[in-house]
């Protein structure tokens, strides 16, 4: 039997208790093993490397995300500042220029369909009034102007100029009022009215009038459009 035998054999038992004395060493000295074969050592420092790369990630992510919302940020406040200028300008070319130099210009026009005979009164009051207050607005707010309008005012600035020198050599002399002529006219010179100059005024006017007034305003804007308003 297998227990007489071990009992009749002594080197069974010393082998025995040399194997169990030998794997017991060997088990003490072995590291402790997770589930896929690492050292729990192995394991702490994959996994605080693994942190440490994500928090790295993280970081970077979050400073190259905050440096785009900066720079969309400033992109749209650039553009936000640059429509506000553009349309303020606008709106200063509105009240200053095209309003009330195109509405002289209708005043004179009226002026001319009256003036059917001498009328002295009559040009001095309206037609010089009107010619040397469009002349001063060009003069004045000329750095308002846009490219396309700047000829067709140096246009009107030399007629009014003329005009101006022809109205002060007639009615200024020395001559009676019934030697004078009836009328001051440049035209007859070479010099006629830049209908064309006043065209683009009037047609720039209805233009800005019609981007700024007709189209819905931004809160804040209701003094500057009725102001414009009243220019027109």
């Amino acid at each position: 039997m297998p227990l007489a035998h071990s009992r009749r054999n002594p080197t069974f038992h010393r082998e025995n208790r040399l194997d169990s004395s030998t794997y017991n060493e060997d088990s003490d000295r072995r590291e402790p093993q997770t589930k896929g074969g690492a050292t729990v050592d192995e394991f702490w420092s994959n996994l605080l490397a693994g942190v440490v790369s994500g928090g790295v990630i993280a970081t970077v992510l979050t400073l190259t995300t905050a440096r785009w919302v900066a720079q969309i940020k400033s992109t749209v406040e650039d553009e936000a500042r640059r429509i506000t200028e553009t349309r303020s300008l606008e709106w200063e070319l509105l009240r200053d220029v095209l309003g009330p130099v195109t509405v002289h210009q209708q005043r004179t026009k009226m002026a001319f369909q009256r003036w059917k005979s001498r009328n002295i009164l009559l040009e001095t009051l309206i037609i010089a009034d009107s010619n040397g207050r469009v002349r001063a607005i060009l003069l004045d707010k000329f750095y308002l102007l846009t490219p396309e309008l700047r000829g067709p005012a140096v246009d009107l600035i030399e007629h009014y100029d003329l005009w101006f020198e022809a109205y002060e050599r007639e009615r200024k002399s020395q001559k009676p009022e019934a030697d004078q002529s009836a009328f001051t006219f440049v035209g007859p010179a070479g010099y006629p009215f830049p209908r064309a100059a006043e065209d683009v005024f009037t047609r720039a006017r209805d233009e800005t009038w019609a981007r700024l007034v007709i189209r819905p305003e931004p809160p804040g804007a209701t003094g500057r459009t009725g102001s414009a308003r009243r220019s027109v």
